[in-house]
């Protein structure tokens, strides 16, 4: 029912098949083939009972030069993109299963084929890359056999100018080039510095025309990440982003928030979420447009998508509540919760989101819908968004993340703020200038003393009615403790009420209720061949708990992932490739007596995971064929995020760890290195 495959080739002859798929060996049944006729991308998928559905490019494609082909099947909707153009579309006339059992061909297809393929020639270039689904292959991996098939030379002619060394690689240009100092660019064609490893500190590096930029994590900011920072309201200057997990419903949307757009007002997407990061399929999405709200939902069914468009100019500086909702076919933008704009889609069909939920702007690698009318990042602040009634923590929920700005400290100074004690109401007071909220007269509460009490209601009684904890904590109800509630610290803060100001090192104490995230890109699973990812880590403890977790972020259920702890008294770790559940423990040693204990954990590329716990080591192997962990999330050192925890309540780690290496091979100082946390503090020497 659903498929996504993307292969990148040089052709040298505009006739040959680029690859071949079939049900059974002897060319019966279901088959899938991709090739070029006259120069033009032909995708044919046959169904052994149907006619076949053919999806057929708009050009032919210029001779040896890379290109890259993605392909995708969601219900009856088959989708090929030629070098990012397109999508180009067919329509299956139902949800039929396409059984693909026969050995996949890369080149050409076997003497055994359908009839209408008997004309059919082998293709002639060079094949870069093949991805299905999002596991990459090793095409000349030595298991599989190939007929007269020869390394592909992509380095001659030598592409790389100014001294650049020329290395073949498995992108769609077929090789890398490694410039010298003082060049940069794909090909060395430039001066300027050009992304190397460290550059940009826990971000990534993206080569540019002039130089590098870097795309900073939510908690960094500055030229290369250096710059730590806290965020409160979370500000976007046209090229910054938070993604979170896209909502699992179909025909119901529900998204309210505030924003704030800074003068002068330009266009810009403030939330997108689509079907496919290709550009194909529906989306939903709400920008600014010529200086208005504008809500735009497209269910995919070629239909024009509806439009709703605010008759409201917004103003600059100022805070405007935003609602958006979708209830069957019933699409919705509310404006203040006053101005109301409603439309009827054309027909009840369901809408999978399969991107992340992006807010303030979206990821340069992801192709926006030609629907989508606007292509920029939102310029301003948005602060309390509530999805589906929950409200979001923007920062600690984002499963990605672009040079993101704290609201009141937005480093342009295009917004000017006014101060907190001037927005006090009904009464509201500061008691000093660097108050986080006012102090509120009694009937009162809120961070503005905004919010009403209504004298018969019960909010006078509720301990967290007068927001005790202090900077950014959450205050929760907790009839356990002696006042009734328990603060949730932010990184950086600890204590009853979170008062307490701190800077990590290289160690990190939980007691049960926190954890410490850290970039993802500390595991890096792409270079297993050269080296096995490592984990490094000191603790002590008396109790069960997670001592770290990474998982696949971007699937909404399942998906691959690895999970450190402590389990009855005994150091386990859960892992899985894609090919089902894994565990690996030593059962002899004990670890919960608070006594210091070593862990080294090695994922190798055969799938092969080693633990050693106290110098004792222990081997197995992964289950299924797959050996390519796809686990890309936050690492999670202490516990697992409540939002993450739904399904086996994993307890959080209680006790100290310490000295937390990965490959780099040192231990990381803490402080530089975290982009979020909750409820840690320094471990106690």
């Amino acid at each position: 029912m659903h498929f996504d495959i993307e292969i990148s080739f040089k052709p040298s002859d505009q006739n040959g098949v680029i690859f071949y798929n079939a049900q059974n060996n002897n060319g019966t049944g279901d088959y899938m083939i991709l090739q070029l006729v006259d120069g033009i991308p032909v995708l044919t998928v046959k169904f052994d009972t149907a006619t076949p559905l053919t999806v057929t490019g708009d050009r032919p494609i210029q001779l040896n030069v890379w290109h890259t082909i993605r392909l995708s099947r969601s219900g009856p909707q088959v989708t090929m993109a030629v070098d990012n153009t397109g999508p180009f579309v067919g329509e299956l006339s139902s949800y039929t299963v396409l059984d693909l059992n026969a050995p996949l061909y890369i080149g050409g297809l076997p003497d055994q084929r359908p009839p209408e393929l008997i004309r059919s020639t082998g293709f002639v270039g060079c094949v870069s890359m093949l991805i299905l689904g999002k596991e990459e292959k090793v095409i000349m991996d030595s298991n599989n056999q190939p007929h007269n098939v020869y390394d592909c030379d992509t380095c001659n002619p030598n592409q790389c100018l100014n001294g650049g060394i020329c290395q073949e690689a498995r992108n769609d240009r077929g090789y890398t080039c490694l410039c010298p100092t003082g060049f940069a660019g794909q090909n060395c064609d430039r001066p300027g510095e050009a992304c190397h490893q460290g550059l940009c500190g826990a971000g990534k590096c993206i080569d540019t025309l002039d130089g590098y930029k870097c795309i900073c994590p939510v908690t960094f900011t500055g030229k290369n990440c250096d710059v730590k920072q806290n965020i409160d309201y979370p500000a976007f200057t046209g090229s910054a982003y938070l993604a979170i997990k896209p909502p699992n419903t179909t025909r119901f949307l529900l998204m309210s928030m505030k924003i704030k757009a800074k003068a002068p007002i330009t266009d810009g997407i403030i939330m997108y979420c689509a079907q496919s990061s290709r550009g194909y399929g529906g989306f939903t999405s709400l920008a600014v447009r010529d200086g208005r709200l504008e809500f735009r939902y497209d269910v995919g069914d070629g239909n024009v998508p509806i439009i709703l468009t605010s008759n409201m100019t917004l103003q600059p500086n100022e805070w405007t509540d935003v609602r958006i909702t979708r209830v069957g076919t019933v699409v919705s933008l509310r404006i203040h919760m006053i101005h109301n704009y409603n439309a009827t889609l054309t027909s009840a069909k369901d809408l999978y989101l399969e991107t992340p939920m992006f807010v303030g702007g979206v990821d340069d690698t992801i192709i926006l819908n030609n629907n989508t009318g606007v292509t920029g990042g939102f310029s301003g602040c948005i602060k309390d968004v509530s999805l589906h009634g929950d409200q979001l923590d923007l920062i600690n929920d984002s499963i990605l993340s672009a040079n993101v700005q704290e609201c009141v400290n937005l480093i342009r100074g295009d917004i000017q703020f006014e101060s907190l004690c001037s927005q006090c109401r009904n009464g509201g007071y500061c008691l000093n200038v660097d108050s986080s909220s006012c102090t509120c007269e009694p009937g009162y509460s809120g961070v503005y003393c905004e919010n009403r009490i209504p004298t018969n209601s019960r909010a006078q009684d509720d301990p967290c009615a007068s927001q005790p904890c202090r900077n950014g904590g959450t205050c929760r109800l907790d009839r356990s403790a002696v006042q009734g509630y328990s603060c949730d610290c932010q990184l950086g803060f600890s204590g009853h009420n979170c008062l307490t100001s701190f800077e990590l090192l290289q160690s990190v104490s939980f007691d049960g209720n926190g954890f410490l995230a850290l970039p993802p890109d500390y595991l890096q699973y792409t270079t297993l061949n050269q080296e096995p990812a490592l984990v490094a880590l000191a603790f002590n403890t008396k109790y069960d708990g997670v001592l770290l977790y990474q998982h696949e972020e971007k699937l909404r259920y399942g998906g691959d992932f690895i999970l450190l702890r402590v389990n009855d008294s005994v150091v386990v770790v859960d892992w899985d490739l894609g090919g089902g559940r894994n565990s690996l423990s030593i059962p002899e040693i004990l670890v919960t007596d608070e006594e210091r204990h070593e862990i080294y954990l090695q994922l190798y590329k055969d799938g092969a995971v080693e633990l050693t716990v106290d110098k004792n080591p222990r081997m197995a192997l992964s289950n299924g064929i797959s050996n390519v962990m796809n686990a890309d999330s936050k690492i999670y050192l202490g516990g697992i995020p409540d939002h993450l925890n739904t399904e086996n309540y994993y307890p959080g780690f209680r006790g100290c760890i310490e000295q937390v290496e990965f490959s780099a091979g040192r231990s990381l100082n803490l402080v530089d290195v975290a982009v979020g946390g909750k409820n840690v503090e320094r471990c106690k020497k």
